[in-house]
């Protein structure tokens, strides 16, 4: 995957300008449109670092800015949002695994943004999508802890599994990722008092294993 953005001045506004190329260049993107367009897509993650200079937030004070997290639309977590009281959630367990070289059949997958670590890759990453929908179910973590390594045979240098642990106010949150599994898998776990829900966001259900429904 080229890393490329357009080197010539930019004379025009836009009502919208797309970031789509890779995370490593989000920023410098940001800065080079940011006084001529109205407003801002851009494809998660939107930076591959903290280590920015966070001004930038105050510079794109008053542009749209639409970051493309749609998993927290998808039928099963929607079901959760309107049907499942988190107050009566006490621990919570996520799992996304799923085969790399499966991603994007007839691309190497040894070229795409998501081996390479200068690039933006890296599970920690480039799976957001999980922490996105648990912060909207739970809030952000009060406390965090995480492990981010390269441990599987893939051909790649960007961080193949990342691990962690979060405590949000009395609820704990337990988050697996990998590039590695070769069954894809990805699944909510919401342990309340009276059940422990199952959810199942690929096959599309909610199972209430308990009450067997």
């Amino acid at each position: 995957t080229a890393e490329y953005l357009f080197s010539e001045p930019i004379l025009k506004a836009y009502d919208v300008v797309f970031v789509t190329n890779p995370t490593s260049i989000h920023y410098e993107t940001l800065k080079k449109f940011k006084n001529h367009t109205k407003s801002f897509f851009i494809e998660k993650p939107v930076f591959d670092s903290t280590d920015i200079d966070e001004s930038i937030f105050d510079e794109l004070r008053g542009i749209d800015c639409y970051v493309a997290c749609p998993l927290r639309y998808n039928p099963v977590l929607q079901y959760v949002k309107d049907h499942i009281n988190m107050d009566e959630v006490f621990a919570a367990r996520a799992i996304s695994s799923s085969y790399l070289p499966e991603w994007r059949p007839g691309q190497d997958y040894r070229q795409c943004y998501s081996a390479h670590r200068d690039m933006g890759g890296g599970v920690g990453i480039d799976l957001i999508h999980e922490w996105d929908y648990l912060t909207n179910f739970f809030g952000m973590p009060d406390k965090c802890y995480g492990i981010q390594d390269k441990i599987s045979n893939l051909e790649i240098d960007s961080d193949d599994i990342a691990i962690y642990i979060a405590k949000v106010d009395n609820k704990t949150i337990e988050l697996h990722l990998d590039y590695f599994g070769r069954k894809a898998t990805r699944i909510l776990e919401l342990y309340t008092v009276d059940d422990t829900i199952m959810c199942d966001i690929l096959s599309g259900f909610v199972t209430y294993q308990k009450k067997g429904e």
